[in-house]
């Protein structure tokens, strides 16, 4: 699993704060034991820079990493349902089928690696919006496949218009995609399950 930098790790929590919004998102942190002081800071910003450290980024095991997955994947859940999954999966595997055993990328795969982006991307997108669908990629992917993500945004987005575009889907509409079958490392989105964050979605 890849780790945000500073910058992505903001735009996750201004994310989570216009969907719960800001007061709601802070008290359940707080329930969870998500935060250090109970002063409820003056931003969604400044909230993300107290999450960042507390959490490394996402790569700590701590509570507000706990809280900030499970309160993220229940966010997706509301858009991803069921029916989706086994497209999700799919997709999920031409990415893998792009790595080797270590999740690094095959050089002689960048191009299909890049395909196979786009699609989940545009699929995820759908469901979701831009920027939900960049970060939630990036979240589950190896480190080499975000930073690979990273270097060629502009070009996994032109992949994922033209993927729509060839199954004569608009950017808004889910297309549907024949199933394939590769090694698992990235994995698609689901409901989250019952963690000891639990109490953050309360």
């Amino acid at each position: 699993m890849a780790h945000l930098t500073a910058t992505e790790f903001e735009k996750m929590i201004v994310t989570l704060s216009a969907h719960l919004r800001f007061e709601r998102l802070h008290e359940k942190l707080l329930q969870a034991n998500a935060l250090v002081s109970r002063k409820r800071p003056p931003s969604a910003q400044a909230l993300a820079g107290q999450l960042y450290q507390l959490s490394a980024g996402l790569r700590r095991n701590h509570p507000a990493r706990h809280a900030l997955e499970f309160l993220w994947q229940d966010m997706l859940a509301e858009r991803v349902k069921e029916e989706h999954g086994k497209m999700l999966e799919t997709l999920a595997d031409r990415v893998n089928g792009c790595l080797t055993e270590k999740f690094v990328i095959i050089p002689e795969k960048r191009a299909d690696l890049l395909t196979a982006l786009g699609a989940y991307y545009q699929a995820m997108s759908a469901l979701t919006n831009d920027e939900v669908a960049y970060l939630e990629v990036l979240m589950r992917a190896s480190v080499d496949v975000a930073q690979f993500l990273r270097e060629h945004h502009s070009e996994v987005v032109a992949a994922a218009a033209e993927t729509a575009a060839s199954l004569g889907a608009t950017p808004t509409e889910t297309v549907a995609v024949p199933e394939t079958s590769a090694a698992e490392s990235m994995e698609p989105a689901s409901a989250p399950s019952a963690t000891s964050s639990d109490e953050a979605a309360s």
